[in-house]
């Protein structure tokens, strides 16, 4: 099979891909897009790879013959190592030959990947006033340090309430990017899209004083989001001025707001620029900010037209989530670009639901036991079960709630629950029980298997990233894309920037 290893010119390339947050970088953004291209499609076999097949559809002999040589049997913590590039150091088969062929794979996976340490956003933006000493933090383990029992502490109190820490720490930076940015093209109107119950919109409110309107499809939310609105308005009249800068990680803004303009709509893809700017109900400048944190499937292909199309949105920055879900053809979701268009891709549903994964997660979890990896086989060992018995079933068990394998449960109890759960026969045959035996034993090898499709993970959201910040490029728009989160906290941590 053909591999495809980046030349000393891609390598260089690659490079520069960190300078994608910086508007003056050299990287030619056609070029790393037919990379991705080029590598997700000789490895569609693997991205299009459902891990409940993995025994079923007999996937690990899929892998170059090299491939499942070095890879059999490997312990977790060893594959923690080849994520991290440290097997050649920690590798206790010393005697075992690396191909160069898998090597060639996991330096392009890197290769056209998009970095994600995040970075402090002040230095984006050349206006002084703009700079913000309340800005990211330095390192992750700073980051880590300021989560303590289940409360996000660099965040003030009155907006944490309601929210997870998780959330926190998103809306936490990207407020602060938003306020930059607002500052930076003189406007102070924001508008929320897909907004939910109002935490990001809440905090740029009260917190840096921005006019908010959020958009968001739910009815449901809007009145959660009035309520949740008016604990912080009173919260902040209680405190009457007396926040003051003793504690610079702490946001508060003294005076006193307006509370943020909750409107229930739906937003079409072929929604009309000129109708949804007049149905904000602006102030006389009718400029505004979009943005939008972790906006599902079409959405933010749709903010992007909007902004693009619309003369009164000045700048936007949005954090995407759940490609899966975007209509993947021409002029709704993806690709956007010209340029992508015309090389023709495959983006399939199970390509982009590998992009809503996280490789640095993965590994964290094979390294300290958490991923419990033999457990997760466990679905695919009961698969195979239920498609001696009843192919029909196979696709019935997709569309089940997969009920999480408890560690002191035994397997053969979890697969004769589930089959009961699905109205199959339970009762398991000698051969049934051999079959489950033999197919569990080999869960290390499921790991492996995992290992090298989710290595893919982050191909597949560049590709779909750059797509975006090409189509914004030809229509003559700056743009950054900037590692925003920590991604062991928020795996879609790369938010995309631009303004006119």
């Amino acid at each position: 099979m053909l591999q495809i290893a980046p030349s000393a010119d891609e390598m260089e390339q690659s490079k520069h891909i960190d300078s994608l947050s910086n508007e003056n970088s050299k990287i030619d953004l056609t070029y790393i897009a037919q990379s991705c291209h080029k590598l997700l499609s000789q490895y569609q076999w693997l991205t299009n790879a459902y891990m409940s097949d993995f025994f079923t559809n007999d996937l690990w002999d899929e892998l170059n013959p090299k491939w499942s040589k070095v890879l059999n049997d490997r312990d977790p913590k060893e594959l923690t190592c080849f994520i991290n590039n440290t097997f050649m150091e920690c590798d206790p088969r010393k005697k075992d030959i690396w191909p160069l062929s898998l090597l060639s794979f996991k330096a392009a996976t890197q290769c056209y990947s998009l970095p994600r340490t995040p970075i402090k956003t002040e230095s984006l933006f050349n206006n002084s006033q703009t700079n913000d000493p309340n800005g990211l933090s330095k390192n992750d383990k700073e980051e880590k340090g300021a989560i303590l029992n289940g409360q996000y502490l660099k965040l003030e109190h009155s907006f944490r309430r309601h929210v997870k820490p998780k959330k926190q720490h998103e809306i936490h930076r990207l407020s602060k990017l938003i306020h930059n940015i607002c500052k930076s093209v003189d406007c102070d109107n924001v508008v929320d899209v897909g907004a939910g119950q109002g935490h990001l919109s809440r905090l740029l409110t009260f917190g840096y004083g921005l006019k908010v309107t959020t958009v968001e499809s739910a009815s449901s939310h809007a009145p959660k989001a009035q309520q949740f609105d008016k604990e912080v308005q009173q919260d902040i009249k209680k405190k009457n001025g007396k926040i003051s800068n003793k504690n610079d990680q702490d946001v508060c803004n003294d005076q006193q707001n307006d509370l943020p303009n909750h409107i229930v709509h739906y937003i079409e893809p072929s929604v009309d620029p000129s109708s949804f700017a007049k149905s904000l109900n602006l102030d006389s400048s009718g400029h505004f900010v979009l943005t939008g944190l972790h906006s599902c499937g079409d959405l933010i292909p749709t903010m992007l037209r909007l902004f693009v199309n619309c003369p009164s949105a000045k700048a936007i920055a949005v954090v995407g989530c759940c490609y899966m879900k975007m209509t993947l053809s021409s002029d709704v979701g993806f690709p956007l670009s010209s340029y992508v268009k015309r090389l023709n891709p495959v983006l399939t549903w199970e390509t982009a639901e590998l992009a809503c994964h996280s490789i640095d997660s993965y590994a964290a979890q094979l390294k300290d036991g958490t991923g419990d990896v033999k457990f997760q086989s466990y679905r695919a060992v009961l698969q195979t079960i239920i498609e001696k018995r009843n192919p029909d079933a196979t696709a019935k068990l997709r569309c089940t709630k997969n009920k999480s394998f408890k560690k002191n449960k035994n397997l053969v109890n979890y697969i004769t629950s589930r089959l009961e759960h699905l109205g199959l026969d339970a009762n398991l045959t000698d051969s049934d029980l051999e079959t489950v035996e033999s197919l569990s034993a080999k869960w290390r090898n499921y790991g492996a298997f995992n290992m090298l499709r989710l290595s893919l993970g982050p191909v597949v959201e560049t590709f779909i990233l750059i797509d975006r910040v090409l189509f914004l490029k030809e229509h003559g728009l700056q743009c950054h894309i900037i590692p925003l989160f920590d991604s062991q906290l928020s795996p879609r941590n790369l938010a995309l920037v631009a303004y006119k």
